[in-house]
């Protein structure tokens, strides 16, 4: 047992000096004949490369009680696949933005200090997670035209909106449609 982690903690940190420096690793970590678990006391680390963004491409050998072998070749990257959501039209607003804000803040009128500022003095009022990608907020059903800025941390320009429906935050711009984007840039 004591020279199978000494050979796992070996090719570890083979692992992470070839990370920090090296191109190609083309290595094995060969243990010492005492090694009960593997006959031939050579554990081979495979031919493992640095791809083309600098990230190591690594295999790990894992044991089993019984002292076999597996080559495993580290946790799966998850992908998340995009499938667009749907929703029903409505007779109000409700604004979406990336996750990357926490406050909404509106008025009516001419610049952002006069007229009715609806949802309080600045920042505004804290949006609501929708999922995700997206945080939202609904308004007041008597609120269908009016500006906004969506801030913290940051802020975005001063966007305008002009009917009921629903808006995303799309590339620095308000998009009018009843469909997700798939784009969440702010």
């Amino acid at each position: 047992m004591k020279n199978k982690t000494l050979s796992c903690i070996s090719l570890l940190l083979l692992f992470s000096l070839a990370a920090c420096g090296g191109s190609t690793v083309n290595g094995s970590v060969n243990g010492d004949d005492n090694n009960d678990d593997n006959e031939n006391g050579n554990n081979d680390a495979g031919n493992n490369q640095t791809s083309a963004n600098g990230n190591a491409d690594f295999s790990y050998i894992t044991y089993e009680e019984d002292g076999r072998e597996w080559i495993d070749n580290g946790p799966a990257k998850a992908k998340e696949t995009f499938e667009p959501e749907v929703l029903s039209p409505i007779s109000t607003v409700q604004v979406f933005c990336p996750t990357t804000y926490s406050y909404v803040y509106a008025w009516t009128g001419a610049g952002n200090t006069s007229s009715e500022k609806f949802l309080g003095n600045w920042p505004g009022t804290k949006l609501n997670d929708y999922n995700s990608r997206w945080k939202t907020f609904s308004f007041p059903a008597d609120k269908l035209s009016f500006k906004l800025i969506f801030n913290t941390p940051g802020q975005t320009a001063d966007l305008s909106l002009d009917g009921a429906g629903h808006y995303w935050l799309v590339n620095g711009a308000l998009t009018k449609t009843d469909t997700e984007p798939e784009q969440s840039s702010g």
